[in-house]
């Protein structure tokens, strides 16, 4: 009876397919991470430029059914306040980006900058998708305003600025 069960067991395990054996996503980190940096004059805007703010990570690795790292995502969401001697500006964001590593490509989701200044609006919008090809660096894929991309922080830096 015993031997019995045992080939019953082998058999029904050589019937579920190979991918059913495939390694789980597995979550590496989930951090809170909060910063504070300056940006000297010039670097973003003509006078220095403060921000500070909060960010929530979580990196999730995902693998092939042979074990292979095919691919990590990052899920991101935080809150950012720009400051400067003359205003302040604050935004919320969050995205995901995913670096594939069997296409070599790097692509970011979602909504990267989305800086606010009372009600001026948005000053600086970051969205949608940009996909880069890792061997290159180069675009492949913009879709939706990408003002930080182009280094456009004109109206930023007019809201911050005398």
């Amino acid at each position: 009876m015993r031997k019995s069960l045992v080939l019953l067991a082998t058999l029904t395990l050589m019937t579920i397919p190979a991918t059913a054996f495939a390694v789980p996503p597995q979550v590496v980190t989930e951090e809170e991470v909060t910063f504070s940096e300056v940006f000297p004059a010039g670097t973003v805007c003509p006078f220095e430029v403060g921000r500070e703010g909060t960010e929530s990570w979580r990196v999730t690795e995902f693998y092939s059914k042979d074990g292979w790292l095919t691919s990590v995502h990052e899920h991101v969401r935080g809150t950012t306040t720009y400051f400067s001697p003359y205003g302040e500006a604050s935004e919320n964001f969050a995205g995901t980006n995913v670096i594939d590593l069997e296409t070599q490509t790097f692509t970011a989701n979602g909504n990267a900058f989305n800086i606010h200044a009372g009600a001026g609006g948005v000053l600086v919008n970051d969205s949608g998708r940009i996909a880069i090809d890792l061997k290159t660096f180069e675009a492949l894929v913009i879709n939706g305003p990408r003002q930080s991309w182009q280094g456009d922080f004109t109206e930023l830096c007019q809201a911050l600025g005398p």
